[in-house]
């Protein structure tokens, strides 16, 4: 957290280890790719869900609005293989 603090005072961040220290959390090994499969489901549902209606304005809307988790998805699934790429990381 002090990291982060240091970062957005002086409103740059340019050291590497201060990225890694910003994109790493403390939580379970495997929490982002739980996460990431979570809204990836979600965005498959939605998407599926939306050619069962007969409006294209919704079904439009629908195939809209799953683009958020669909990228959220994709971002947990980034970081969920960046961190496990990094072996000398201790998950605790």
């Amino acid at each position: 957290m002090k990291v982060l603090e240091i970062a957005l005072q002086n409103a740059a961040i340019s050291d590497h280890k201060a990225l890694e220290a910003i994109a790493w959390t403390k939580s379970r090994p495997f929490a982002d790719l739980r996460r990431a499969m979570l809204f990836l489901a979600t965005t498959f549902g939605l998407w599926g869900f939306s050619f069962s209606l007969e409006s294209n304005d919704i079904r439009s809307l629908l195939q809209s609005i799953s683009i958020f988790p669909f990228t959220l998805g994709v971002t947990y699934l980034f970081f969920h293989f960046y961190a496990s790429s990094d072996q000398s990381r201790q998950y605790s």
